[in-house]
């Protein structure tokens, strides 16, 4: 069988050889259109080609490595302890310790409250090499990078040279917006809090921007008030305050994607407190795939990031870092996937009704 190369993919979609290694090799595509970036990856797929965030396979056998990780929580973890009640890092810890495990490697996890003393933990401890999933302050994150090879998982910096891991939110959007189209839905809202971060902004553009160029976007159907302390209990609140405003202007959507699962959660408690069936009157989706997902009623459809594939992306990268190499930073974009369960109905073109 002939060999799969970008080359060949290039030619058979008729899109350049630069722009197909762009997409393939996990580089910023923010400027390619999402048309074109489906395109190739759905050639690659079908000819059988593996991109390098799947071929890095070289490792470092090291005994006894220190890896560390910083994330944003409080309270120090150690590595032996269960990240399980942490949505947000247990995939992400499943991929990395996957990867530092098969190259001998030990991870140990900082957080927040490490920070002010972090350089000399570093030097402590003989940490190899670093990922951060958290904001760090330049002149610390600079001297931590001057110290230990740094590779950043969810995040990104300015202010350093430095491998990057990163969801493609703005793709994952788009095929969410696609599914519920291809179902028929016209009137789609938005539900979320401000301010938006890099990722729910992301996510936020796609939206709006796949609704404006098919002429329906409606302002009507956003409701994004401003976030006052945060927490489940006033994500609950704006839920209720949602559905509020829609009924009263008598413009309820369709349906609702959310900044993120637990927003989603948010309509799902507030349409039973104020009888509204879903999927059969609104349909609602998430993003990231939150595990609770599966067990609400209805279960959630949501876009699975692909975490624990993020974690493990990361951990490789790192581990080439260790192991000496010193080519240009990288950032790959993991691709996402739609997760369809029972909150997302459809419309039926004949009565205009949600089913």
């Amino acid at each position: 069988m002939k060999k799969c190369t970008q080359k060949e993919i290039a030619r058979k979609t008729k899109i350049s050889q630069t722009a197909v290694s762009i997409i393939l090799n996990g580089s910023d595509v923010s400027h390619i259109p999402l048309s074109t970036i489906r395109r190739v990856k759905k050639e690659a797929q079908k000819c059988g080609y593996f991109a390098k965030a799947d071929k890095l396979k070289k490792k470092v056998i090291t005994k006894n490595t220190h890896i560390a990780w910083l994330i944003g929580d409080s309270g120090s973890v150690l590595p032996q302890q269960d990240l399980s009640g942490s949505h947000y890092y247990f995939e992400f810890f499943r991929g990395i310790t996957t990867v530092l495990r098969a190259n001998n490697m030990q991870l140990y996890i900082y957080n927040e409250n490490d920070f002010p003393n972090i350089a000399q933990i570093l030097r402590d401890e003989k940490i190899a090499g670093c990922i951060i999933t958290v904001d760090i302050k330049p002149k610390l994150l600079k001297e931590i990078s001057e110290l230990v090879p740094v590779v950043f998982l969810g995040r990104q910096s300015d202010h350093i040279s430095a491998d990057t891991v990163f969801p493609d939110n703005g793709n994952g959007m788009h095929c969410l917006m696609e599914f519920l189209t291809e179902r028929n839905f016209t009137r789609i809202g938005f539900f979320g809090l401000k301010p938006f971060n890099y990722f729910t902004l992301t996510r936020w553009n796609a939206y709006k921007n796949y609704l404006t160029d098919r002429n329906l976007y409606d302002e009507e159907l956003v409701f994004i008030p401003e976030r006052i302390k945060g927490g489940i209990p006033e994500i609950n609140y704006f839920a209720k305050e949602a559905f509020t405003y829609w009924t009263s202007r008598n413009i309820m959507p369709q349906a609702v994607v959310t900044m993120y699962d637990g927003y989603a959660f948010g309509l799902l408690h507030a349409g039973v407190s104020k009888g509204i069936c879903i999927p059969g009157q609104i349909s609602v989706a998430g993003f990231e795939n939150i595990s609770a997902g599966i067990y609400t009623n209805p279960a959630l459809t949501t876009i699975d990031q692909k975490k624990t594939r993020m974690g493990e992306i990361a951990a490789e990268m790192l581990c080439e870092r260790v192991g000496g190499y010193e080519g240009k930073s990288r950032k790959f974009l993991v691709e996402p996937e739609l997760i369809e369960r029972d909150s997302v109905g459809f419309i039926n073109v004949n009565t205009e009704k949600a089913g």
